[in-house]
């Protein structure tokens, strides 16, 4: 059986570590898993119960540099080599047949060990989200091509793995399409869609739009109580952070609510995926930037609840084109809603063809996945 080190970018669960922990599940009766997780002494997440995990450090300086527009470079510059020092001497790749390393920050501060002691192994670099362009980036890149023969840049979407060409076409050559995974809860959903609940689930930033259902449960208040809205419920917290331009969103976002009088809102916080399709009827993806791959849009398709996106970026790839709505258009998204509610051949018609979807991504996430993974 081959042995893989699993290597996740963040101690919180995010969407990327949520990704990566159901695609260890799909393979973990035919591999053998390590899996590494930065700073897990300083977690809060239960990460030990299904993956019985080890640490390696991710200096918080380095990690939050690309969070944050008040770094002391120079000082991340010097956590940043300290730590690969460290990780070198305190990661063994020693009976590893493939490391796997869940995003770029822990890429970029383990690839000096990995070329190192490991270049020759099975590399796999999940890349779950845009890359930026940088030197930095292309530095290290120079150094990978001739040194790692068996390295694979896994993309989570075409809208990914498209933009990651086009900023490094030397990596045309070495990407791979693998979306990401997630299954159904094996809830009972009563689609009466009566005391109907609306939901937002996301972390707590700008570009995620939250702002923007605040302001639409306001003006159309009256009419989504009309058509049987009792509630929109905003699932997520601000779980990195993060710094610069984000750092009050979350205080600004409760703010709005008040001052705009928006009752139907509610922020839950961060709650299970179970709890939260199992209590809401339909989900709003309100992004106004583009998702590398909007993973939620597919947890809502499994559960058999109506999905409303602006289908930026990876999320278009699968979004149905008559469930999306302009950003920032708070008439389109009341269209959409309205229509949905009060159409019941058209709610039985969408929410077919969104299994259909969630089938289709789960058949070619489990296939690309087990061909990278388990051919030789």
């Amino acid at each position: 059986m081959k042995k893989v080190l699993l290597i996740l970018n963040h101690n919180k669960v995010g969407g990327a570590e949520r990704s990566a922990i159901e695609q260890y599940q799909t393979l973990k009766e035919r591999l053998d898993f390590d899996v590494l997780i930065p700073n897990l002494e300083q977690s809060e997440e239960n990460f030990g119960t299904f993956l019985n995990p080890k640490s390696f450090y991710l200096p918080k300086a380095y990690s939050d540099l690309s969070r944050s527009s008040n770094n002391n470079y120079f000082l991340s510059i010097f956590f940043f080599v300290w730590g690969v020092a460290v990780n070198t001497v305190k990661i063994s790749f020693r009976d590893v047949d493939i490391i796997w390393i869940n995003g770029l920050k822990s890429f970029v501060l383990l690839l000096p060990s990995v070329l190192i002691r490991a270049r020759k192994k099975k590399i796999i670099i999940s890349v779950r989200d845009y890359w930026p362009k940088h030197f930095s980036i292309n530095f290290l890149l120079a150094f990978v091509r001739p040194l790692c023969p068996d390295i694979v840049f896994m993309c989570n979407s075409q809208s990914v793995e498209k933009d990651l060409i086009f900023k490094y076409p030397e990596l045309k050559s070495k990407t791979h399409l693998v979306y990401n995974p997630c299954r159904a809860y094996s809830l009972n959903v009563n689609n009466t869609f009566e005391n109907v609940n609306i939901g937002v689930s996301s972390m707590l930033t700008p570009w995620k739009g939250i702002h923007s259902v605040i302001t639409f449960a306001k003006i159309f208040e009256q009419s989504l109580k009309d058509l049987g809205v009792e509630r929109i419920l905003i699932y997520g917290d601000a779980i990195y952070n993060t710094k610069g331009d984000h750092v009050h969103y979350k205080e600004q976002v409760y703010n709005l609510k008040k001052k705009l009088g928006a009752n139907l809102i509610e922020f839950k916080g961060i709650k299970s995926s179970t709890e939260i399709f199992s209590t809401i009827d339909i989900l709003i993806h309100p992004s106004l930037q583009k998702e590398p791959f909007g993973r939620v849009i597919v947890e809502a398709y499994a559960n058999n609840i109506y999905l409303i996106s602006t289908g930026l970026g990876g999320s278009e790839e699968i979004t149905l084109r008559e469930s999306r709505f302009q950003a920032n258009d708070y008439f389109d998204l009341f269209k959409r809603v309205k229509h949905f509610l009060e159409n019941k051949d058209f709610q039985k018609d969408i929410l077919s063809k969104q299994e259909k979807i969630y089938k289709e991504i789960s058949l070619q996430a489990t296939r690309s996945l087990e061909m990278l993974l388990l051919r030789e």
